[in-house]
């Protein structure tokens, strides 16, 4: 190894400025002040899927008003305020759903299956729900005025603060487990109590 003190010589080596690598079909702009800016944040886009409406999950506030689905399965279904009147939903499922404020005065019903549901606040105002199943169905201040609920089974419905005026209830049936209204009583509605 070798020292030396002093300066030493570096030889001139001819330099050249790096050439720029674009990829195929690349092309280059010229950097203005406007293309210097950094990119502002866009939105994205909204994307819409069309679906076969019996892949509906959530009917909420919908209006479906006059339609046929007799035989449709609604259970489970979020129907929160949508608007079934006079639409027949003869043997259609509704268990488990939320029916909640619901309109559905005037609606054919017969022998649905409204098990689990809860139709809180909902207006069935002369609906047909003759042979329906409301077993466990929340009816809690419901409007049930001159609506049909022959032979239907109330086991285990709650019907507090329901307005029954002018329902048919013949031959419903019910059982312990049944709520009413203070000073209803299934005999003075005509409906036979299971054991």
């Amino acid at each position: 190894m070798t020292e030396t003190t002093g300066p030493v010589s570096v030889p001139e080596v001819e330099t050249k400025p790096a050439e720029a690598v674009q990829p195929t079909g690349a092309t280059t702009q010229p950097v203005t002040e406007e293309t210097a800016k950094p990119a502002e944040a866009t939105k994205p886009a909204e994307i819409v899927i069309v679906v076969d409406e019996s892949e509906v999950i959530n009917y909420r506030g919908k209006d479906l008003s006059g339609k046929d689905f007799r035989g449709k399965d609604f259970s489970g279904k979020d129907c929160e305020g949508a608007n079934f009147a006079g639409t027949d939903l003869s043997s259609a499922n509704f268990e488990n759903a939320n029916l909640k404020g619901t309109c559905l005065d005037g609606a054919n019903l017969e022998n649905a299956n409204l098990t689990g549901a809860s139709c809180d606040g909902a207006s069935l105002e002369g609906t047909n729900l003759e042979g329906a199943n409301l077993t466990n169905t929340s009816l809690w201040r419901a409007d049930l005025e001159g609506a049909n609920l022959e032979d239907t089974n109330l086991d285990g419905a709650n019907l507090i603060s329901a307005k029954l005026k002018g329902a048919k209830l013949e031959g419903a049936r019910c059982t312990l487990n049944t709520k009413w209204s203070d000073g209803l009583t299934p005999e003075k509605l005509g409906v036979v109590k299971k054991k």
